[in-house]
């Protein structure tokens, strides 16, 4: 976890986000009240399955409630193309293939 500016978290995710270790991920990833934008960087996860998607999807959907903005980054290719097709890529408000992408966007933020 790196805190990137005064309200957004950056999350390294790593592992496989599989049956085995997906159903902890809501407790796992816990965002501290202060935060209000949080970017899950998908770089060390080689492989998701449905019970992984279904987890994501909760987690994005609860920082949702929070009021809080989600993007993600990093993903590899089979994982963009099945978190695509479950839907998940438009829960976010947007996905960058390159974290250093993101970086430079947020850097012409205000």
């Amino acid at each position: 976890v790196l805190k990137l500016h005064k309200d957004m978290l950056f999350v390294n995710l790593e592992g496989n986000l599989t049956m085995g270790a997906a159903h902890t991920l809501l407790e796992q990833v816990r965002v501290p009240e202060q935060f209000t934008r949080v970017v899950l960087r998908f770089r060390e996860v080689q492989r998701v399955d449905l019970s992984g998607l279904e987890s994501l999807r909760e987690l994005v959907e609860h920082m949702h409630t929070r009021g809080v903005k989600v993007w993600f980054t990093s993903m590899n290719h089979v994982v963009e193309i099945k978190a695509k097709r479950f839907g998940l890529l438009k829960l976010v408000d947007k996905h960058y293939s390159r974290t250093a992408k993101f970086l430079a966007d947020m850097s012409r933020v205000k």
